[in-house]
This record gives structure tokens, sequence and C-alpha cells, in this order.
């Protein structure tokens, strides 16, 4: 069964995931998408998902294989897994605005939306998917009037030293405990 998978364009990574986890995902599934019509955020707030300029994608878990479910706890863990992965494949220091959202040099580069799947015939948590958004490198011009004061990219601009494929798979392969190198607390922006 293919773990990976990759669109052009989705509606949202987290509805499309959420709809392969009601049908029997594999633990660890990822979806992609090279820009999102209707990206969401907490609170159901859109997320500016631009076609070529962002990583978009949402892994799912089953919960059963997590030590916890809680789903602000995930997405704890997944904000710092984001850090440890920017900091290793850029000269950029990120820190998370708790709880999901991570920001480099005061602006918002990253939201990270999660959410819990139950199953029609078995009440409870069964599944946890989290959705990645990363502006990668977004021209500022590009972002709503909204946004312009507040939302940022990891790279300024197109000319960039590594792809979203590159930002996706250190996201994907960091791991975060106690040997992890940075001291986490110091990402936390209170």
């Amino acid at each position: 069964m293919e773990r990976i998978h990759i669109y052009e364009s989705l509606e949202s990574t987290n509805i499309t995931a959420k709809e392969m986890a009601l049908s029997g995902a594999e633990s660890g599934t990822v979806v992609i998408a090279n820009y999102q019509t209707a990206g969401k955020g907490r609170y159901g707030k859109s997320f500016h998902s631009p076609p070529d300029h962002g990583l978009y994608m949402t892994i799912i878990l089953h919960a059963s294989e997590l030590s916890f479910s809680t789903p602000t706890l995930v997405t704890a863990l997944a904000a710092v897994s984001v850090c440890e992965a920017i900091e290793k494949i850029s000269d950029k220091t990120a820190q998370i605005k708790w709880v999901n959202d991570i920001l480099i040099n005061e602006r918002k580069v990253c939201g990270i939306l999660t959410e819990s799947v139950s199953m029609v015939d078995n009440p409870g948590v069964q599944r946890i998917i989290i959705g990645i958004g990363v502006n990668f490198n977004t021209p500022p011009a590009q972002f709503p009037d909204e946004l312009q004061h507040i939302a940022g990219s990891l790279f300024e601009t197109e000319k960039t030293p590594i792809t979203t494929t590159q930002l996706a798979a250190e996201i994907l392969n960091v791991s975060v405990g106690p040997n992890n190198q940075h001291n986490d607390e110091e990402k936390i922006e209170k």
C-alpha cells in the first residue's frame, strides 16, 4: 500500500487525509499537495496555500500506536519536529508560538492543525491527522492584506538551498526525544 500520496491540488490535505483515515489508511500515511484551494487552520480560519510556494502536508497516525493521543501534545510534538527540521536544513532559528505556529524572526512561517478521527462503528479517537503548512518561498506581496504584518516565509526568494520535498523528508525523519540537540524550551514563545 502506498504511504505517500502527492497531488498537484487539493481542497485541503487534512480533508483528503481524513477520508483516507476513515477508509483504513496505514499509520504514517502522508498526503502532500502543491497547493490547496481551501487550506484551513485552527478555529475554521483559512490557510493561504498558493501553488509552488509552500509545503502542504498531512500525516495520518493511529492513536493506538502513540503513548498519548491528546491533540495538544501531538501538535506540540509536531511543532518541535518542524523546528528541528527547519534548523537542520537551513541557517534559520525557529520558535514555537504555543501551540501550533512556527515563527522565524517573529513572522509565522508554519501552521499546524491536528484533528482527531473517530470511526462510525467505534467511538473514541482512532486516528489523528497532523496538517503542516509551511510558507516555503512565498513572496511577501503574495500574502493577503490581512496577513502582510504577521506572515513570513522560510526563504525569501525562489532560489532556495533545498526543495519542499527535502523539507518534507526532513520533517518526517526528525525524531524528538531526550537525545535531541536543542533545548526545546527555548523554541516555545510564551
